[in-house]
């Protein structure tokens, strides 16, 4: 199996698309799109505290990248491959925090949007899923890296269920 990666910054999406577009120019169009961007940070350790600004600057980062990536594969070929769409999601999207605001609510936007994505996708025969990862990686044995591509690679295999929440 090939891989290949590129470099973009997913809070600058004219920028991103380039990237996307520049790999598909490179590489060709990929059987699988994986988005895994989210930042963590807890709101007490924001600067000068969560305001709007930081607000938009989040949900560029993890929610419209994501949603920005997915418009730059789908298409004609990637119909054709079958072609897989894979995101990362939280427990923060059904267990909302306080102390992580921004995080909670990119995390609900980005499932719905899965949500809402996934029989589209199908109807293109493209396959569209999240793993609602519901505790810290690498905070305990269950959320290790490995288990958690397990979980992905079980929602790959499937390709019918939306999401599996772990």
């Amino acid at each position: 199996m090939e891989v290949a990666t590129q470099v973009a910054d997913t809070a600058d999406q004219t920028s991103l698309a380039s990237a996307v577009q520049q790999a598909v120019q490179t590489y060709g169009v990929p059987d699988v799109l994986f988005y895994n961007v989210g930042i963590t940070a807890a709101d007490a350790d924001v600067s000068g505290g969560i305001n709007t600004k930081v607000l938009e600057q989040r949900y560029q980062v993890d929610v419209l990248g994501a949603y920005t990536c997915i418009q730059q594969v789908l298409g004609e070929e990637f119909s054709k491959k079958q072609g897989t769409i894979l995101i990362t999601g939280g427990g923060l999207s059904m267990y909302p925090s306080a102390a992580y605001l921004p995080l909670s609510m990119d995390k609900a936007a980005l499932r719905a949007m899965v949500l809402a994505l996934h029989p589209v996708c199908k109807e293109q025969n493209v396959f569209i899923g999240t793993v609602q990862v519901c505790d810290t990686i690498g905070g305990s044995e269950k959320y290790m890296p490995e288990k958690i591509a397990e979980q992905f690679w079980k929602l790959y295999q499937n390709r019918t269920d939306a999401e599996i929440v772990f």
